[in-house]
């Protein structure tokens, strides 16, 4: 098996069902005098749930993406760019990565308030990057995304 790094191995422990529908509760709540975002279904949780599981996939002893950033990118510019929601794709994968980024990394927002404003504006600035993106520069928009993701995790580091 592979040697995974910490980031990974608890991303692979998370309950993933349970992270989506907070996140899309928490959307819900927040955006329901703007632009409002549905309750998602059953299938919905499960395809997003679906990406998460081919991030952490392994074919012939190698890690189809060998590491959190990697995996975190794919997630990203795959619920963007998979439109598996009515509404609030871009809103709910900033959502999903910047929960699963703050479970898997210790301290990354630190109590510092600049930084936490400057990850969630720069996530929504990411998840418009990704959606107005060529799908035919897909493995460039995920390596720009893999640098935003360890421009962050390095900066708290």
């Amino acid at each position: 098996m592979p040697t995974r790094d910490n980031q990974s191995y608890i991303l692979e422990k998370i309950d993933f069902e349970g992270i989506i529908k907070f996140v899309n509760q928490s959307l819900i709540n927040q955006y329901k005098e703007l632009e409002p975002v549905p309750q998602i279904s059953p299938i919905e949780i499960n395809n997003i749930r679906d990406v998460i599981y081919r991030s952490l996939a392994v074919y012939s002893n190698t890690e189809s993406y060998g590491t959190f950033s990697k995996k975190i990118a794919f997630i990203f510019y795959s619920i963007v760019k998979g439109h598996y929601l009515q509404n609030g794709n871009k809103r709910t994968a900033a959502g999903v990565v910047t929960m699963l980024i703050s479970i898997c990394v210790d301290n990354i927002y630190n109590n510092d308030e600049e930084f936490i404003d400057s990850f969630f504006i720069s996530a929504a600035e990411t998840a418009i990057y990704i959606a107005e993106s060529n799908a035919n520069d897909s493995k460039e928009v995920i390596q720009y995304v893999e640098s935003w993701v360890r421009k962050y995790i390095d900066a708290q580091n």
